[in-house]
Protein backbone atom coordinates (compact mmCIF):
# COMPACT_ATOMS: atom_id res chain seq x y z
CA UNK A 1 0.00 0.00 0.00
CA UNK A 2 1.66 3.13 -1.38
CA UNK A 3 -0.18 5.46 1.22
CA UNK A 4 1.13 3.29 4.41
CA UNK A 5 5.12 3.67 3.15
CA UNK A 6 4.57 7.20 2.98
CA UNK A 7 2.26 8.29 5.97
CA UNK A 8 4.32 7.79 9.11
CA UNK A 9 1.12 7.11 10.82
CA UNK A 10 0.79 3.82 8.98
CA UNK A 11 3.65 2.41 9.58
CA UNK A 12 3.89 -0.51 11.44
CA UNK A 13 7.21 0.06 13.24
CA UNK A 14 7.94 -0.01 16.63
CA UNK A 15 7.87 3.41 17.39
CA UNK A 16 6.39 6.16 15.39
CA UNK A 17 8.61 8.60 13.31
CA UNK A 18 7.66 11.96 15.29
CA UNK A 19 9.62 14.05 13.35
CA UNK A 20 8.12 12.79 10.20
CA UNK A 21 4.31 13.58 11.17
CA UNK A 22 2.65 16.72 9.98
CA UNK A 23 -1.06 17.80 10.41
CA UNK A 24 -1.41 16.69 7.06
CA UNK A 25 -0.58 12.62 7.49
CA UNK A 26 -3.08 12.62 10.17
CA UNK A 27 -6.77 12.75 8.93
CA UNK A 28 -5.79 10.67 5.82
CA UNK A 29 -4.73 7.99 8.10
CA UNK A 30 -7.41 7.77 10.12
CA UNK A 31 -9.31 7.30 7.17
CA UNK A 32 -7.77 4.79 6.02
CA UNK A 33 -7.67 2.69 8.78
CA UNK A 34 -11.72 3.80 9.59
CA UNK A 35 -12.29 2.68 6.09
CA UNK A 36 -10.77 -0.47 6.91
CA UNK A 37 -12.29 -0.95 10.86
CA UNK A 38 -15.85 -0.30 9.29
CA UNK A 39 -15.35 -2.81 6.48
CA UNK A 40 -13.94 -6.15 8.98
CA UNK A 41 -17.06 -5.33 10.63
CA UNK A 42 -19.18 -5.57 7.85
CA UNK A 43 -17.31 -8.74 7.22
CA UNK A 44 -17.77 -10.03 10.41
CA UNK A 45 -21.61 -9.25 10.88
CA UNK A 46 -22.20 -10.80 7.69
CA UNK A 47 -20.22 -14.18 8.71
CA UNK A 48 -22.16 -16.59 10.71
CA UNK A 49 -19.46 -18.85 11.42
CA UNK A 50 -17.58 -15.53 13.30
CA UNK A 51 -19.24 -16.19 16.76
CA UNK A 52 -16.74 -16.92 18.80
CA UNK A 53 -13.49 -15.35 20.85
CA UNK A 54 -10.75 -16.22 17.95
CA UNK A 55 -12.76 -15.18 14.57
CA UNK A 56 -14.72 -12.13 15.74
CA UNK A 57 -13.54 -10.44 19.43
CA UNK A 58 -9.96 -11.10 18.31
CA UNK A 59 -10.08 -9.05 15.10
CA UNK A 60 -11.98 -6.24 16.21
CA UNK A 61 -9.24 -5.90 19.04
CA UNK A 62 -6.16 -6.21 16.56
CA UNK A 63 -8.34 -3.36 14.40
CA UNK A 64 -8.99 -1.27 18.02
CA UNK A 65 -4.70 -1.99 18.58
CA UNK A 66 -4.42 -0.64 15.15
CA UNK A 67 -6.78 2.68 15.29
CA UNK A 68 -5.17 3.02 18.95
CA UNK A 69 -1.53 3.05 17.48
CA UNK A 70 -2.44 5.34 14.95
CA UNK A 71 -4.04 8.01 16.91
CA UNK A 72 -2.08 7.99 19.72
CA UNK A 73 1.11 10.14 18.11
CA UNK A 74 -1.76 13.04 17.37
CA UNK A 75 -2.60 12.91 20.54
CA UNK A 76 0.82 13.15 21.88
CA UNK A 77 2.26 15.50 19.29
CA UNK A 78 -1.31 17.57 19.97
CA UNK A 79 -0.15 17.77 23.55
CA UNK A 80 4.09 18.77 23.39
CA UNK A 81 4.22 20.39 20.12
CA UNK A 82 0.91 21.98 19.24
CA UNK A 83 0.40 24.28 16.27
CA UNK A 84 -2.97 25.86 14.62
CA UNK A 85 -2.70 23.50 11.76
CA UNK A 86 -2.38 20.09 13.98
CA UNK A 87 -5.15 21.72 16.41
CA UNK A 88 -7.27 21.68 13.52
CA UNK A 89 -6.22 17.84 12.11
CA UNK A 90 -6.35 17.00 15.97
CA UNK A 91 -10.49 17.92 15.81
CA UNK A 92 -11.56 16.85 12.71
CA UNK A 93 -9.72 13.76 13.54
CA UNK A 94 -11.29 13.59 17.42
CA UNK A 95 -14.92 13.88 15.84
CA UNK A 96 -14.43 11.21 12.88
CA UNK A 97 -13.17 8.66 16.27
CA UNK A 98 -16.14 9.96 18.07
CA UNK A 99 -18.31 9.25 15.20
CA UNK A 100 -17.12 5.86 14.75
CA UNK A 101 -17.32 4.93 18.32
CA UNK A 102 -21.20 5.64 18.31
CA UNK A 103 -21.68 3.76 14.82
CA UNK A 104 -20.05 0.72 16.78
CA UNK A 105 -21.82 1.04 19.72
CA UNK A 106 -24.77 1.03 18.18
CA UNK A 107 -24.08 -1.53 15.61
CA UNK A 108 -26.99 -4.21 16.65
CA UNK A 109 -25.49 -6.70 14.24
CA UNK A 110 -22.17 -6.42 16.09
CA UNK A 111 -24.19 -6.45 19.08
CA UNK A 112 -25.86 -10.25 18.69
CA UNK A 113 -22.95 -11.08 17.40
CA UNK A 114 -21.02 -10.48 20.53
CA UNK A 115 -24.01 -11.75 22.24
CA UNK A 116 -24.22 -14.99 20.40
CA UNK A 117 -20.02 -15.25 21.83
CA UNK A 118 -21.60 -14.87 25.38
CA UNK A 119 -24.60 -17.55 25.09
CA UNK A 120 -22.28 -20.11 23.51
CA UNK A 121 -21.49 -23.09 25.38
CA UNK A 122 -17.90 -23.20 24.80
CA UNK A 123 -17.82 -19.60 27.09
CA UNK A 124 -17.33 -20.84 30.35
CA UNK A 125 -14.35 -22.65 29.10
CA UNK A 126 -12.57 -19.32 27.72
CA UNK A 127 -10.03 -17.95 30.37
CA UNK A 128 -10.96 -15.06 32.46
CA UNK A 129 -9.60 -12.84 30.30
CA UNK A 130 -11.59 -13.34 27.30
CA UNK A 131 -14.34 -14.04 29.11
CA UNK A 132 -13.98 -10.09 30.92
CA UNK A 133 -13.34 -8.73 27.16
CA UNK A 134 -16.86 -10.01 25.96
CA UNK A 135 -18.54 -8.66 29.18
CA UNK A 136 -17.26 -5.53 28.89
CA UNK A 137 -17.94 -5.37 24.79
CA UNK A 138 -21.83 -6.11 26.05
CA UNK A 139 -21.87 -3.60 28.39
CA UNK A 140 -20.48 -0.95 26.50
CA UNK A 141 -22.93 -1.74 23.93
CA UNK A 142 -26.34 -1.92 26.55
CA UNK A 143 -24.41 1.56 27.74
CA UNK A 144 -24.81 2.94 24.23
CA UNK A 145 -27.95 2.36 23.71
CA UNK A 146 -27.71 -0.54 21.42
CA UNK A 147 -31.11 -2.27 22.91
CA UNK A 148 -33.34 0.82 23.30
CA UNK A 149 -35.53 1.28 20.18
CA UNK A 150 -35.72 5.34 17.73
CA UNK A 151 -36.03 7.67 18.58
CA UNK A 152 -33.72 6.73 22.23
CA UNK A 153 -30.66 5.88 20.69
CA UNK A 154 -30.40 8.74 19.13
CA UNK A 155 -30.54 10.61 21.92
CA UNK A 156 -27.47 8.78 23.34
CA UNK A 157 -25.25 10.25 20.38
CA UNK A 158 -24.84 14.01 21.78
CA UNK A 159 -23.31 12.64 25.16
CA UNK A 160 -20.63 10.71 23.19
CA UNK A 161 -20.34 14.08 21.52
CA UNK A 162 -19.52 15.75 24.62
CA UNK A 163 -16.88 13.33 26.36
CA UNK A 164 -15.11 14.38 23.16
CA UNK A 165 -15.66 18.01 23.27
CA UNK A 166 -14.32 17.84 27.34
CA UNK A 167 -11.24 15.64 26.04
CA UNK A 168 -10.48 18.65 23.60
CA UNK A 169 -11.47 21.59 25.94
CA UNK A 170 -9.02 19.83 28.38
CA UNK A 171 -6.09 19.73 25.99
CA UNK A 172 -6.51 22.99 24.95
CA UNK A 173 -5.46 24.39 28.27
CA UNK A 174 -9.23 24.79 29.96
CA UNK A 175 -9.34 22.42 32.86
CA UNK A 176 -10.76 25.00 34.79
CA UNK A 177 -14.08 25.14 32.69
CA UNK A 178 -13.64 20.95 33.01
CA UNK A 179 -13.25 21.39 36.62
CA UNK A 180 -16.41 23.67 36.82
CA UNK A 181 -18.55 20.98 34.98
CA UNK A 182 -17.61 18.51 37.24
CA UNK A 183 -18.52 20.93 40.35
CA UNK A 184 -21.74 21.46 39.32
CA UNK A 185 -22.82 18.33 38.40
CA UNK A 186 -21.44 16.57 41.73
CA UNK A 187 -23.80 20.11 43.32
CA UNK A 188 -26.55 18.78 41.72
CA UNK A 189 -26.10 15.35 42.42
CA UNK A 190 -25.68 16.10 46.13
CA UNK A 191 -28.81 17.84 46.06
CA UNK A 192 -30.84 14.65 44.90
CA UNK A 193 -28.52 12.50 47.42
CA UNK A 194 -27.20 13.92 50.50
CA UNK A 195 -23.66 12.41 51.26
CA UNK A 196 -23.71 9.88 54.08
CA UNK A 197 -19.86 9.94 54.68
CA UNK A 198 -18.03 7.55 57.11
CA UNK A 199 -15.68 8.98 59.65
CA UNK A 200 -16.67 10.77 62.84
CA UNK A 201 -19.26 13.34 61.83
CA UNK A 202 -16.85 16.40 63.08
CA UNK A 203 -13.78 15.10 61.18
CA UNK A 204 -13.17 18.36 59.17
CA UNK A 205 -11.66 16.73 56.35
CA UNK A 206 -15.98 15.88 55.67
CA UNK A 207 -16.62 19.60 56.02
CA UNK A 208 -14.13 20.68 53.64
CA UNK A 209 -15.54 18.63 51.40
CA UNK A 210 -18.43 19.45 51.21
CA UNK A 211 -17.80 22.72 50.95
CA UNK A 212 -16.08 22.19 47.98
CA UNK A 213 -18.88 20.57 46.69
CA UNK A 214 -21.65 23.25 47.41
Amino acid sequence: NAMNTENPLLATGELPAFSAITPDHVNPAIDDVLAGFRKEVDRLTADPAARDFATLLAPLERWEERLGRTFAPVSHLHGVKDSPELREAYSEALEKLTEHGTELGQNRALYEAVKAVREAPGFAAMDLARRTVVEDSLRGFRLSGVALEEPARRRRHPGLLQLAVIHQVEHDGMAELLHALCIEHAHRFLQQHPPRLAGPRDDPGNDQLLGQLR
